[in-house]
């Protein structure tokens, strides 16, 4: 039952936090195995938040805070507990896990491991109320650094493009486009164009830009936001993730903006984003050549064709 985990989740953490405070393996294992606890259900998440999680983990980083290892399972807990729902982001900052994520990277400026823990963290806690202040004390400015140091790691590109999408989901897509999240993510998509997760977060990311922050449209399209959607989905033809948030994210940036509507070559029909997209490539000579292929009639971006015609046009451009 609940009331057994909670119970059985406050013995290990008073166990190790007065019988074995300075055992940073045993206390390293005990925020991992907590981590796994809230991990496994809603319920089990419920119990570990009512035991003291939260302030268990900050306190195991308040006192190793030379120990690399414990600072990223302090922060691995701190981002599942504030990730559970916009209570629990707000009773972490409200408890001062930002700042303590924060002196972490700056103890430890060049731990992989332990930056990618923090940027989820971040991502956790970057919701509704709170964002903003999140943003404001260094969050914001500090993930897009994280990116930049670690431009080759996939997982932290990933960990990074989630906070911004949680900045963005909050209202706060100018805030992200001015801090630079905008290229932040558009250099993610392109130097990791394999990695599926990284993808499903970015487009899905690019569509919540374009969707809450509309000023940005024309933005996002002239630097190279069309291309990456068209890329992502066709990399990942089965990632539902992909293909759904790439449709919107399309639309979007289509339908948002007054392009005229001339009748595509050959009178094929085409869907209402393909349509607009095809009139696009006058302005966009990257563009020009991807949609070369959508002239067939029938041919979409809703059908295995589409998605294939259109690479297919591009590599054979290329070559």
């Amino acid at each position: 039952s609940e009331a057994f985990i909670q119970a059985e989740c406050v013995s290990i953490m008073v166990t190790l936090a007065e019988n074995h405070p300075n055992e940073v393996q045993l206390l390293t294992d005990g925020l991992e195995g907590l981590k796994m606890l809230v991990l496994q259900s809603p319920q089990i998440g419920d119990a570990v938040a009512d035991a003291g999680g939260l302030q268990f983990a900050l306190d195991c980083a308040s006192l190793h805070p030379a120990q690399p290892l414990v600072q990223e399972g302090s922060a691995g807990l701190v981002a599942v507990l504030a990730g559970r729902s916009a209570a629990g982001a707000e009773a972490a900052v409200h408890a001062g896990a930002v700042q303590a994520l924060l002196a972490a990277i700056e103890s430890f400026p060049a731990q992989e491991n332990l930056h990618e823990q923090v940027l989820r963290a971040l991502a956790s806690c970057a919701k509704r109320h709170v964002a903003e202040h999140v943003a404001s004390i260094g969050g914001l400015s500090v993930t897009i650094n994280l990116m930049e140091l670690h431009e080759e790691s996939p997982s932290v590109q990933e960990a990074g493009i989630q906070a911004l999408r949680s900045w963005t989901q909050a209202g706060l897509g100018t805030s992200v486009v001015d801090a630079g999240g905008l290229t932040a993510v558009l250099s993610a998509m392109a130097q990791h164009e394999q990695c599926e997760p990284l993808q499903e977060v970015g487009v899905d990311m690019l569509t919540c830009l374009v969707k809450r922050s509309p000023e940005h449209v024309s933005l996002v399209s002239t630097s190279g936001g069309i291309e990456a959607v068209q890329q992502a989905r066709y990399n990942f033809p089965g990632s539902a993730v992909i293909q759904d948030a790439g449709a919107r994210g399309l639309y979007n940036l289509v339908s948002r903006q007054n392009w005229a509507h001339a009748p595509p070559p050959g009178g094929g029909k085409r869907d209402s984003v393909t349509s607009k997209l095809y009139d696009r490539r006058q302005t966009s000579p990257n563009l020009s050549a991807s949609m070369s292929a959508l002239s067939a009639p029938g041919v979409g971006f809703g059908s295995s064709s589409g998605r294939d015609g259109l690479v297919k046009s591009d590599r054979g451009s290329a070559a």
